[in-house]
C-alpha cells in the first residue's frame, strides 16, 4: 500500500477546500483523485473530506451545480473503517 506523504496530504487538502461549493470542473478531478487514493488516506482524513461536505452542505444549502453534488456524494458513500 502506498502511502500519502505529508506534503501531498496538505496538497489535497488544499485543493479539497478549495474545490469544495465551487462550480468548475477541478471537482470531478479532486474527487477522482481522492477517491483513487482512499486507502492511502489515514482513517482520520477519510472521516475528514466526509464530515466537511456535508458540514458545509449544512451551512451554503448546496454543494455547488447538481452535478457537483453527485460528486461530493461519491465520497460521502465510502465507507470509512
Amino acid at each position: 500500500m502506498k502511502i500519502i506523504t505529508d506534503e501531498q496530504d496538505i496538497l489535497i487538502c488544499c485543493a479539497f477546500r478549495y474545490a469544495l461549493g465551487r462550480r468548475t470542473y477541478v471537482v470531478s478531478a479532486i474527487v477522482d483523485y481522492i477517491l483513487k487514493n482512499w486507502e492511502n488516506f489515514s482513517p482520520y482524513r477519510q472521516e475528514m473530506f466526509q464530515k466537511e461536505i456535508i458540514d458545509y452542505e449544512k451551512a451554503y444549502g448546496n454543494l455547488g451545480q447538481s452535478v457537483d453534488k453527485e460528486q461530493w456524494y461519491k465520497i460521502l458513500k465510502k465507507v470509512t473503517k
